[in-house]
């Protein structure tokens, strides 16, 4: 074998046990040094999540037979303070599970009666509830109703992920990126192996 050939031969051994060894390191290694895995998993995540004192108002909608919750908070994609509103029954799935529940974007309804937080009402409410009241510290508060047990509610604390549409975007990109890569590496062991072989001197 000539001089040149040995040592391309001797580099192609050289990136195939480095290849090799990248892939032998299992799924880790291929989450963290692929373009799939870096797009997918090493992205920045934004959350919603009420503030430390989210101002909690409590309305007994009684027409809708939920309680309306409203309250103060902040996102990672947004500036300032959200002021956001959901009804507490129809999202009672969601909430302890981390997921965003389904908001109430409309105006109250002047025949919802303010539910005492703490024993105090917005001085702009037109009725009190008067068989309910709650009580609250932080992102929790404590619903108080004739004839039930006191209930314990957290308020929303969600990943709010917009990065789902642009990184699906750039999934083919990517996808073709590693192919690319692979594909180089796959050469580079025929090669090798032709070479082992005797390549164009035998």
């Amino acid at each position: 074998m000539k001089p040149k050939t040995e040592n391309f031969s001797r580099c192609c051994q050289a990136l195939l046990v480095a290849a090799l060894a990248g892939l032998g390191s299992g799924c880790e290694t291929l989450k963290d040094y692929t373009l799939m895995g870096k797009l997918w998993e090493n992205d920045q995540r934004s959350y919603c999540e009420p503030l430390p004192d989210p101002e909690l108002a409590l309305l007994d909608a009684t027409t809708a037979g939920d309680v309306l919750v409203q309250y103060n908070a902040s996102s990672d994609r947004y500036d300032g303070v959200l002021r956001l509103s959901y009804f507490l029954e129809a999202n009672r799935a969601r909430v302890p599970a981390g997921e965003p529940p389904h908001f109430y974007h409309g105006k109250p309804r002047d025949d919802w009666k303010a539910i005492p937080v703490n024993g105090q009402t917005p001085s702009s409410t037109r009725s009190v509830s008067t068989n309910t009241y709650a009580t609250a510290k932080g992102i929790y508060f404590t619903l108080h109703r004739q004839g039930r047990p006191p209930e314990t509610c957290q308020l929303p604390d969600y990943r709010d992920d917009h990065n789902v549409l642009k990184r699906s975007l750039l999934t083919p990109l990517a996808l073709t990126g590693d192919i690319a890569i692979f594909g180089t590496v796959i050469g580079f062991i025929a090669g090798y192996e032709y070479l082992q072989g005797g390549g164009p001197d035998r």
